[in-house]
Order: structure tokens, then C-alpha cells, then sequence
């Protein structure tokens, strides 16, 4: 059976793919979060029985790979062997791996979306290395965009980032983690984009993300086990269910469109883990948060504003 076919959407339910793409993107940008959120909620060192964040990757990716493989064990055999470029999907699913552990380690130690913010800077970093890797040049716009996006990064690491109740680590690794964790997780886009392209189904890149990454957890779970309350096992169970239907929605986004046509959609994101951030946590975003976003806005707008003549010079070629 092909599982490519199996698990393909047939129609578009009427929209343009752009339009399917940019839902299932926000999807997954509320899930995950959601997702962060409840990841900061679980190791909070004030809590009565704060639980580890390897053991909170784990138990979450534990239970979607359980899931997935008692609920397709029959086609189990003809899915591994359906699976395109193995090394890639260990390649990927390693790089979210130290990625989840890099941010959720910033979770423990500074605001939520302070944390979180560093996305912004992420299509500055696509410039640089379609420079680098791709040799594509960079012009006057995109340069300016840089500029502005490298002087948004250097005010969202300012101290304080954000007014919150649960304080805040100093430590220069709680800035460096998540700027590690957004090129890990571009590195993770881009090997998404490539195995799309090689006609790879969304069920096999969810599959493979999930089972390597609980697998890569399961000897920490092993030696360090935690001993979970109702809640906590109910909370990660709902974190799972999330990463599942995250997972699906966002593979299935990257497959539709280019990668750069999700670049402005970081706002969306950005504004979306402000508002957990808030609601579990009272976070406030400071006057340096605002204004790093600001810039990291200002830089996006540059590097997809397309002046009226170049898009009438497209229409004509078109």
C-alpha cells in the first residue's frame, strides 16, 4: 500500500493551496504554543514536583509514537519500506531534538516569549545561509533587512526582556540556547522542504520524527525515571495529542508552498505565544521586547516587500 497516497489530502476543500498552507501553519503555531506553555507550567522550580525537561520531551513523544505504532502495525512493514532518504529523517529528527531540549531549557530559566522571541531573527539567518550554501546574492533590500533584524536580536537580549512573576535566569546560556534552538529548527525546516520535494507523505515524516525522537529520550527516561501525578501524565498526554496534530499540519504546509512564503507569518506566531504567555504566566513584554520585535517586524517587511513595478514585470512574464 502506498501510505504517500493513503494519507494524501485529495482536494484542497475548496481553497488554494496558499490558503490551506497558511491555516495549517497557524494550526501548528497555536499547538506548539500551547505546547511551550505547558512545558514552562511543568517545570517551574516553584511548583511542588517540577518535572525535568528531557523527561517532558520524552514521556510527550513516548506516548505519539506508542500511539501511532499500536494504530498502524499492520502497515507498519510497507511504511518502512515507503520511507524516502532514512538518514534524512534521523538527521531531521535529531536536530528537533536538540532543539526541543535547547528551548525548553530556556523555558525553565526566562519568559516564555522572551524565549520564544528569537524567531525573529530566523529569515535573517535564511539570508545568511542561502548566501553561504546556495550562493544567492544578497541586494540593497535584503541587506537592509539584516541590519535591522541583527539590531532587533541584540535589544531582545537585553536584561530584562520581560516583566514576569516567575523571574529570571541571568546566564549568558539561557540567551545562547534559543538562539542555537532557531537554527536547529531552520535546519529541520529546510530537511522538511527537501523530503517533501522528494514526494515523502506527511504520516511518514510525523512517524519518523516522533519514534526517533522518543527513542533518542528513552535511555534518560530509563535511568532517571519520574514518578508522575494524574495531572502531569494528563497534561503530557494533551502535549502529545498537540505534537501529533502540530506535526501533521505543519509537514503538510511545508509540502504546498516554498518555504519563504511562511517568512511573514513570524508576527502571527510571535503574537500567539504572547497571549499564552500572558495567560499563564502574566508575562508582560518590556519596552526592549516590544522594540526588538518591532525591528524584527520593520526587517520582515523589507525582505518581502515587492515594489508595484517588479510585481507588474512578473505578471507580464507570467
Amino acid at each position: 500500500m502506498n501510505m504517500n497516497k493513503l494519507y494524501k489530502i485529495p482536494s484542497y476543500f475548496g481553497y488554494q493551496k496558499q490558503t490551506l498552507a497558511i491555516g495549517l501553519k497557524i494550526l501548528a503555531y497555536t499547538l506548539f504554543a500551547w505546547n511551550n506553555a505547558l512545558s514552562k507550567y511543568l517545570s517551574n522550580p516553584q511548583s511542588n514536583n517540577p518535572l525535568d525537561v528531557m523527561s517532558i520531551i520524552g514521556y510527550q513523544y513516548l506516548f505519539v509514537a506508542f500511539l501511532l505504532l499500536t494504530t498502524h502495525a499492520r502497515q507498519l512493514t510497507s511504511i518502512i519500506k515507503s520511507i524516502v532518504s532514512p538518514w534524512l529523517h534521523v538527521v531531521k529528527a535529531l536536530c528537533n531534538l536538540l532543539a526541543l531540549t535547547l528551548l525548553n531549557y530556556a523555558f525553565k530559566n526566562m519568559p516564555l516569549t522572551q524565549a520564544t522571541g528569537f524567531a525573529i531573527f530566523s529569515p535573517c539567518l535564511t539570508l545568511v545561509l542561502s548566501n553561504i550554501i546556495f550562493k544567492e546574492p544578497i541586494n540593497q533590500r535584503k541587506s537592509l533587512s539584516l541590519l535591522f533584524g541583527i539590531i532587533g536580536y541584540i535589544l531582545l537580549i537585553q536584561q530584562p526582556g520581560i516583566s514576569s512573576t516567575m523571574g529570571m535566569n541571568r546566564s549568558y546560556f539561557n540567551l545562547l540556547a534559543p538562539s542555537i534552538a532557531v537554527m536547529l529548527f531552520q535546519a529541520n525546516t529546510f530537511i522538511t522542504k527537501h523530503l517533501c520535494n522528494q514526494q515523502e507523505s506527511s504520516f511518514n515524516l510525523t512517524l519518523s520524527a516522533t519514534v526517533i525522537i522518543s527513542m533518542g529520550t528513552l535511555p534518560y527516561l530509563i535511568t532517571y525515571p519520574e514518578h508522575l501525578s494524574i495531572t502531569q501524565g494528563a497534561v503530557l498526554c494533551i502535549m502529545g495529542c498537540n505534537v501529533l496534530l502540530a506535526f501533521f499540519s505543519i509537514n503538510k504546509a511545508i509540502s504546498l508552498v516554498e518555504v519563504s512564503f511562511f517568512v511573514p507569518l513570524v508576527f502571527i506566531k510571535q503574537t500567539i505565544i504572547s497571549c499564552f504567555g500572558y495567560l499563564y504566566f502574566r508575562e508582560i513584554p518590556s519596552s526592549y521586547h516590544l522594540l526588538g520585535i518591532s525591528f524584527g517586524i520593520l526587517a520582515l517587511t523589507i525582505l518581502t516587500y515587492k515594489p508595484h513595478r517588479e510585481s507588474i514585470s512578473n505578471t507580464k512574464l507570467l
